[in-house]
């Protein structure tokens, strides 16, 4: 998997002024759709660079 393991989950605690849990923005709903979103993108640099070294 391209993906970086530790992007976040519903696990997380995000550190501000105070310590709290993001319900709406730190869940494995999101986790998942950010992998995704990376390797796609990493599919389509990929493809670009292939096309660089074929010229």
């Amino acid at each position: 998997m391209l993906a970086y393991p530790d992007y976040g989950g519903e696990n997380d605690v995000w550190i501000g002024k105070t310590l709290y849990r993001m319900p709406y923005m730190t869940n494995d709903v999101y986790l998942e759709l950010a992998k995704l979103d990376y390797n796609n993108c990493q599919a389509m640099h990929y493809d670009e660079w292939k096309e660089e070294i074929q010229r």
